[in-house]
């Protein structure tokens, strides 16, 4: 009996340890409770600092759509996909090259109002990690 309090006692702390770290262990994502403007302060990516990136989240989750750009729209990616849970999974294109498409995924998670976004796959948005993203009114 003291071993499952003991264990029950462990997982509680660890759980609000997460908690009060920010994470988002336990709270649902919705893509849709997410559509909007959606602005990321002070990036660094690729070892360079880029300023703020702007994220547009639309569409729903079977035709979801994608805008990331910075550097006042020098830099602009377009991307069209699915969601299922927290990932969006798709393509995407730069303006400058609308012919080459590259795969990725982009792991969503929010918390406390803030949004994350987290880049994997292919070309030259591979390993972006967006963070404390704001909406915009």
């Amino acid at each position: 009996m003291k071993k499952r309090t003991a264990l029950a006692a462990l997982v509680a702390t660890a759980l609000l340890a997460a908690s009060l770290a920010g994470c988002d262990l336990l709270s649902p994502f919705s893509y849709t409770d997410n559509l909007g403007e959606w602005d990321f302060p002070g990036v660094t990516f690729n070892s360079a600092s880029i300023g703020t990136v702007h994220l547009s989240v639309m569409g729903v989750e079977t035709d979801a759509k994608l805008d990331i750009s910075w550097n006042s729209g020098l830099s602009f990616y377009m991307g069209d996909g699915t969601v299922s849970g927290r990932k969006f999974t798709g393509t995407y294109c730069s303006n400058s090259d609308l012919i080459t498409k590259y795969n990725f995924t982009v792991t969503f998670s929010s918390s406390g109002g803030k949004l994350k976004a987290v880049f994997a796959g292919a070309g030259p948005l591979d390993g972006l990690n967006l963070e404390n993203g704001a909406k915009t009114p």
